[in-house]
């Protein structure tokens, strides 16, 4: 393998002198190795990354296949909004691809409702150019103004709107894909194929290790007619929850539905804190008006209490705010001050609907027996897809408080796991949920994802360490 400097001139002759940054220079790119959430994550040196940032899918695969070929790990980066150390290397030095450069929006058609864009693009200007055209592109999640398009891909991941139109996989129609061997796959944008296995999926929450992601076609939708927030106290998580479940048997179908028990005082894991629901619902007129009607009847009859319009715009209003929190911590590398004192962490899980109260339940008693206090249990979308967002003094000591806190969670997924759930629902698994991958998976399962890592990506350089754990004894 070439030296480090030589490394650099290699791949400057491919992007560019200005478009090649090693060591401590690449700060800015340094977000996605923070990840404080990525429990006993390897310690790296700057000065072995070299961050690159390609301008186009050719330049791209030059540097895949010069990469390759040196043996030198390859890690896809977007906006650094993960959570999970997904672009986080494992191994140094290493090569991180920067894909921001690649943000153009190539077209956005009307008739087809599509919109075909670079993976670089952010989720926010990629729905800005579609509104241009009257259209939305309905994947919303929380870090819209940073994440981008290749970064909701290779996570699979939800956003507000999944009670609508569902996750990202749902709404990826065609990709193209830089192989490990430096080729460029481009899949056919069909939404409805019989040839075969779906060959986009390989790539749809992969992280990154059988390829990197430089293009999309997306599904798009027209702006809606008429549009009515709404939102609903209840007296508890569980009286929330039942009113939930019952929308569904009445196949109310919501564009948003996004539900929180917010605990105050005590914070106690097994005490009932009220819960608020908030509720987008879009179409013709007459269709939200007969939703809205009967979505009133349902949360009354739960002990719903309906809260006033402009409290619930509030809360669309500022559905990106921890955002703007997240972006100081990446710019500065410092948590956000409350963490100094706190351990804050969080589960994503989906459940069978018929387990989530007997699982909100027993997770209740494993945070308590850690220490753990609650600060929000929710819903999202759907009454399967369950989080649990609490934190813990740092008390005696931030390591000790660590330890508490990653053996529950150990826990608490673990039970999910045997309740016939996943232990993640939108944020992919990264470093900080490898372990769980066998559990996860089955044996065969992880099986299976090596072989396929083995015939694509036989040198294995893409982003090695992430989806199969090294602890399997398959890697």
């Amino acid at each position: 393998m070439l030296e480090l400097d030589g490394i650099r001139r290699v791949f400057a002759d491919i992007v560019g002198e200005g478009n090649v940054v090693v060591g401590g220079e690449a700060r800015y790119g340094w977000g996605a190795l923070m990840g404080y959430r990525a429990f006993r994550r390897p310690k790296l040196r700057r000065e072995n990354l070299i961050i690159i940032t390609p301008g186009s899918a050719e330049e791209v695969a030059e540097v895949v296949k010069t990469a390759n070929r040196n043996g030198i790990p390859i890690i896809p980066y977007g906006g650094g909004t993960g959570v999970m150390g997904g672009a986080a290397p494992t191994v140094e030095p290493a090569v991180m691809i920067d894909l921001r450069r690649m943000d153009r929006v190539i077209e956005v058609s009307y008739e087809d409702l599509t919109a075909t864009a670079e993976a670089g693009v952010s989720i926010q200007k990629l729905n800005e150019a579609a509104a241009e055209k009257g259209l939305m592109f309905a994947h919303d999640p929380w870090s819209a103004p940073r994440a981008t398009l290749g970064g909701a891909i290779a996570t699979s991941g939800m956003g507000y709107y999944v009670a609508g139109y569902g996750s990202i996989r749902e709404q990826v129609l065609g990709l193209e894909v830089v192989l490990p061997n430096g080729e460029i796959l481009e899949t056919r944008p069909a939404e409805f194929t019989s040839t075969g296995p779906s060959l986009k999926h390989i790539f749809i929450g992969s992280e990154g290790v059988f390829g990197v992601v430089t293009k999309a076609t997306v599904r798009l939708h027209p702006l809606p007619e008429a549009e009515a927030m709404l939102g609903y106290e209840f007296p508890s998580f569980d009286a929330g929850f039942n009113a939930v479940k019952a929308m569904r048997r009445a196949k109310i179908r919501t564009s948003v539905l996004d539900m929180g028990e917010e605990a105050y005082g005590d914070a106690d894991p097994t005490h009932d804190y009220e819960a608020e629901l908030f509720i987008l619902v879009e179409g013709f007129k007459e269709e939200v008006e007969a939703k809205i009607s009967r979505i009133e009847k349902i949360c009354r009859e739960y002990g719903g209490e309906r809260l006033s319009e402009g409290w619930a715009r509030e809360f669309w209003k500022n559905r990106h705010a921890l955002m703007h929190v997240y972006e100081k911590y990446l710019e500065t590398g410092r948590d956000v001050e409350w963490l100094h004192e706190n351990l804050l962490d969080y589960i994503h899980v989906y459940l069978p609907t018929s387990k989530v109260l007997e699982y909100k339940k027993k997770t209740a008693e494993i945070m308590k027996q850690h220490g753990l206090l609650l600060y929000e249990r929710g819903l999202w979308g759907y009454p399967e897809v369950f989080s649990i967002v609490f934190y813990r003094p740092a008390e005696p000591s931030r390591e000790e408080a660590l330890e508490e806190a990653e053996e529950a969670i150990d826990k608490m997924l673990t039970l999910c796991q045997g309740m016939g759930g996943s232990m993640e629902h939108c944020h992919g698994v990264g470093i900080r949920l490898a372990k769980h991958m066998l559990r996860e998976h089955g044996e065969a399962g992880i099986k299976l994802l090596q072989t396929l890592k083995n015939a694509i990506d036989q040198n294995n350089v893409m982003n090695p360490g992430k989806l199969i754990p090294k602890t399997s004894g398959l890697t």
